[in-house]
């Protein structure tokens, strides 16, 4: 496999897994649509964090989508 053929596979591959974390974060914010919740991305140059779980007022910033997930478990209340 030459370097061209490599770069295109590994753009396939960053595309296909970008589309991957798409569909993650839309899942988890229907998820925390249904619970009163917002689950919004930062802009993209926000240094803090790339999200942002929001109720009422109360913001928390989260660093990842396995945060995410866990902070919506806690606001289930599932263990």
């Amino acid at each position: 496999m030459d370097l061209a053929q490599s770069t295109a596979v590994s753009a396939v591959l960053d595309c296909a897994r970008l589309k991957d974390e798409d569909k993650q974060f839309s899942t988890l914010a229907a998820e925390y649509a249904l619970t009163g919740h917002a689950l919004i991305r930062a802009n993209p140059g926000d240094e803090k964090a790339p999200y942002y779980a929001m109720r009422w007022g109360w913001m928390k910033p989260i660093h990842s989508l396995t945060q995410a997930t866990q902070l919506l478990r806690q606001i289930k209340g599932v263990k």
